[in-house]
């Protein structure tokens, strides 16, 4: 019998881990630890390189696990080996292209600038009233693109796409133009760099962010037509990522709320817990449509693929709302920065109301948000609104910004 349990144990041991059911995320969490945590360099590279090996691994965990074999590979001195591996990085998954841009810096290639951020789009994204007639689609970026390149792509399960045809760039290289053909009463799905499609790069070939065109005509009697709510909220999910990297820009009208600086090097992350700032806001502003944060993410260079939580809660820490924002939007550096995560719906706040945070972090993930030690006075708490909050221990201010308006909701949160 023991001889059996030995031969068994034994035969297991020589098994792939990702072939007895552990996950290529799981795999990748421990090969960071043997990397970052015990320092068993060649622990980690057989586990990043059986997530390599592994044909149905999503491309994110495959893609970084041969980035991190380059680093490995780099600590230990080897330099021909590493070089390979981060040269495997840019050659084969361009479409993740924070890692690309990693792997070309350990290269010595020169640093691809930014993603370009769409500036404005006709027809306007999620317009349930655009005349049949319009003849042409426009997309503008916020930097000069390449020529010649470009993603108009379709999604046939969540919208109908338009006849078109040949797209060109305008003089400044900075608005893209197609003609099209619409017809009434239709919904439109009109992807812009959607999933694997990267056509629009900028001149230094760094892929646009993903962004949706998602409208609807006119009726042949000429009434809107209703966009389905499923394509509408998958639509804004992805161009929430856009508009929270296109700065802190705040219509004309709304009033943004803050106790902080417009910058610190203070920063926390709260593992098990969460952030609460105490707002009061002015009389004629009522709704809230932004919430604005000092951030920044850490641990491995792909985001999870999971959502952090926004909750506004009233004065009895009632939740109101509870939005969720992908934790890619927010970029591993190490410099801090404002992001805007829109509110959708905008919604109505009482007086005095709470906006708290919960990132969920763990020893390999997680999002630092910013922390103002200068305040006189803290209005800033930790905690969840499933456990309750307590008050900051120091006089320090969470650097989170609520941007809200007048009137749009009728003031009827309580």
């Amino acid at each position: 019998m023991l001889i059996t349990r030995i031969a068994l144990i034994a035969a297991l041991a020589l098994v792939p881990a990702v072939a007895r059911g552990e996950t290529p995320s799981a795999m990748l969490e421990k090969g960071v630890f043997q990397q970052e945590t015990a320092g068993d360099l060649d622990a980690a590279v057989k586990l990043y390189q059986q997530i390599v090996d592994e044909a149905n691994a999503n491309r994110r965990f495959v893609a970084e696990a041969q980035f991190r074999i380059g680093e490995c590979y780099q600590k230990q001195g080897k330099k021909a080996e590493a070089e390979a591996a981060f040269q495997q990085v840019v050659a084969l998954y361009s479409d993740q292209a924070e890692l690309v841009a990693k792997a070309r810096k350990e290269l010595g290639e020169t640093e691809p600038g930014r993603a370009p951020n769409i500036v404005s789009t006709s027809p306007a994204a999620f317009a349930d009233d655009v005349s049949p007639a319009v003849d042409k689609m426009t997309v503008t970026f916020d930097q000069k693109m390449k020529d010649g390149s470009w993603a108009w792509v379709t999604n046939d399960d969540l919208g109908n796409f338009p006849k078109t045809g040949k797209p060109c760039f305008d003089a400044a290289m900075m608005t893209c133009t197609v003609s099209c053909t619409l017809e009434p009463g239709k919904v439109y799905w009109v992807g812009i760099n959607e999933g694997r499609f990267q056509g629009f790069v900028s001149e230094s070939n760094v892929p646009a962010r993903a962004y949706i065109i998602l409208f609807a005509t006119q009726s042949a009697d000429g009434k809107p037509t209703p966009i389905p709510a499923n394509s509408l909220e998958q639509a804004k999910a992805i161009n929430a990522r856009v508009q929270s990297a296109a700065g802190l820009s705040i219509p004309a009208g709304a009033t943004r709320l803050s106790y902080v600086k417009d910058s610190s090097t203070g920063k926390r992350s709260l593992g098990g817990s969460g952030h609460a700032v105490l707002f009061e806001r002015p009389a004629d502003k009522d709704t809230v449509i932004a919430v604005q944060i000092f951030a920044s993410r850490y641990g491995t260079p792909i985001a999870p693929a999971e959502n952090f939580h926004v909750y506004l809660l009233n004065e009895n820490r009632t939740v109101i709302g509870d939005f969720q924002f992908s934790y890619d939007m927010i970029e591993r550096t190490e410099e801090m920065r404002w992001y805007n995560l829109p509110i959708a719906p905008p919604t109505a706040v009482p007086q005095k109301f709470y906006v708290a945070l919960h990132f969920n972090p763990t020893q390999f993930k997680g999002i630092y948000l910013g922390q103002d030690n200068t305040a006189g006075t803290s209005h800033s708490f930790t905690g969840l609104p499933t456990k309750g909050f307590k008050a900051a221990s120091d006089k320090s201010d969470w650097m989170v910004r609520p941007v809200l308006i007048g009137g749009k909701a009728g003031n009827t949160a309580k």
